[in-house]
């Protein structure tokens, strides 16, 4: 399968859990991006920001540029699976591909065809405040990736 990832828009760095000092969806992106290709998918990712995986890169120029791009590029892949939490992306491409959004903060959902959130807390927050029955995945952590540091700051 050709999988095309969406990270969030911040800038931050999609890079290995080794090297990466914090967490976010940019490391939730690194693991999915990591295990969709270490299972013999086609992955690129988009990105602000460095990536450290062997993919494809591709740079992320603002929402209505990315859009644009996508509208004539979107046969490239099978499925784009966003965590840039802008639910505009997958409104906006909802008729030229598969799309899953992943929302990670409380988000309202917009028309995005297809979100999942990653907690009970998530899943309940989107029902009560934008009325979206939502279906929960969670981030999967490896624990042989994931450095364990003692002395916590």
């Amino acid at each position: 399968m050709r999988i095309l990832i969406c990270s969030t828009t911040y800038g931050f760095p999609v890079i290995s859990p080794a090297i990466a000092r914090y967490a976010g969806m940019e490391r939730a992106v690194w693991y999915t991006a990591y295990e969709m290709k270490r299972r013999g998918h086609d992955v690129s990712v988009v990105t602000d920001g460095e990536c450290d995986l062997d993919v494809e890169v591709l740079p992320y120029n603002g929402v209505d540029n990315f859009i644009a791009w996508m509208k004539t590029n979107h046969f490239r892949w099978d499925i784009l699976h966003d965590f840039s939490h802008d639910m505009k992306i997958a409104t906006e491409l909802r008729n030229d591909m598969k799309c899953l959004s992943t929302l990670e903060n409380p988000n309202d959902p917009k028309d995005a065809p297809s979100v999942v959130t990653v907690s009970k807390f998530h899943q309940e927050h989107t029902k009560k405040y934008y009325g979206r029955d939502t279906r929960v995945v969670y981030n999967a952590v490896d624990a042989l990736h994931y450095p364990f540091y003692p002395n916590q700051r």
